[in-house]
C-alpha cells in the first residue's frame, strides 16, 4: 500500500508541475497578446499599415488564440487527472472501467482511457 501511495504522490506532483508550467506559458502568451501590433511612426504620427503587416498581425493573433485554446484544454486534462488522483479513481479507464496500463500512465499521467477505448473514441470523432 505504501508503494501505491508514493506512486500516487509522484503522479500528483507531476500533474501539478506540468499545470504550473502551462500557467507560465499562458501568462507569457497573454503578455505578448496585449502588445500593440501597430505603432505610431515618429515621422508622421499617423498609423500606416500595409497589407503585409495586417496579414502578419492576423496570423499572429490566430496563432496566439489557437495556442491559448490548446494550453487551456491541456490544463483542463491535467486538472481532471489530478482530481482522479485525489478521489482514488486514477488509472481506471473512463470507458470500460479496466486499469489503464502503467506504461500509458507513465507517458501520459492524465490519461483517462485505456488504448482500445481511446482508439474507439478517436475513430468515432473521425467518422463524425
Amino acid at each position: 500500500m505504501e508503494g501505491k501511495r508514493e506512486v500516487t504522490q509522484a503522479v500528483a506532483r507531476r500533474l501539478i508541475d506540468e499545470r504550473r508550467s502551462l500557467r507560465k506559458r499562458l501568462l507569457h502568451l497573454q503578455k505578448f497578446d496585449t502588445a500593440p501590433a501597430v505603432r505610431d511612426t515618429p515621422e508622421d504620427h499617423v498609423r500606416s499599415v500595409d497589407m503585409l503587416d495586417m496579414a502578419a498581425d492576423s496570423f499572429r493573433k490566430d496563432l496566439q488564440y489557437t495556442t491559448r485554446e490548446k494550453l487551456l484544454a491541456r490544463a483542463a486534462q491535467l486538472d481532471r487527472g489530478y482530481r482522479k488522483v485525489m478521489n482514488g479513481s486514477y488509472g481506471i479507464c473512463e470507458g470500460c472501467g479496466m486499469d489503464i496500463p502503467a506504461k500509458r500512465l507513465e507517458a501520459m499521467p492524465d490519461a483517462a482511457y485505456c488504448p482500445p477505448c481511446q482508439e474507439e473514441r478517436e475513430g468515432s470523432r473521425r467518422r463524425a
